[in-house]
């Protein structure tokens, strides 16, 4: 398979994954992501850390539903060669703790091989204000 048909084949498998999130069918998602599937987040995450498998797909699925996210809304899908994506997207929801209606912008990272997502790094523009949605110091 060519490079560019790599590309849009990740590209649309990237598609698919949000399109289950915005439908809040978070279980659906696992089969797209690797045996050894990685979800790591950043530091100045209020849950920061790496996770592997089973436990990394059960820590995303916790941490969207933690925020009380109600839809993602897909702004931008850049995919480039055979195993990166990025995608820019806006999520929204209702904290649980304060009821507060919120909105952010967040940047995910793939890594894709063979047609199944190996590695997520999300990037959320506020992470002070996620630390408020969560209800965290």
């Amino acid at each position: 398979m060519s490079t560019l048909a790599t590309t849009e084949r990740n590209r649309e498998l990237i598609r698919q994954v949000y399109a289950l999130a915005a439908a809040g069918d978070l279980e659906a998602v696992a089969p797209f992501h690797s045996d050894d599937y990685r979800l790591s987040q950043s530091p100045s995450h209020p849950v920061p850390g790496s996770w592997t498998g089973a436990a990394a797909t059960d820590a995303g699925i916790e941490i969207f539903r933690a925020c009380g996210t109600s839809g993602v809304t897909v702004l931008e899908i850049v995919a480039d060669g055979p195993h990166r994506v990025v995608a820019i997207v806006d999520a929204h929801g209702t904290a649980p703790v304060s009821g507060e209606r919120w909105t952010m912008l967040v940047s995910e990272h793939f890594w894709i091989e063979d047609g199944r997502i190996t590695e997520i790094r999300p990037f959320y523009w506020d992470p002070a204000g996620l630390r408020r949605i969560l209800g965290v110091g």
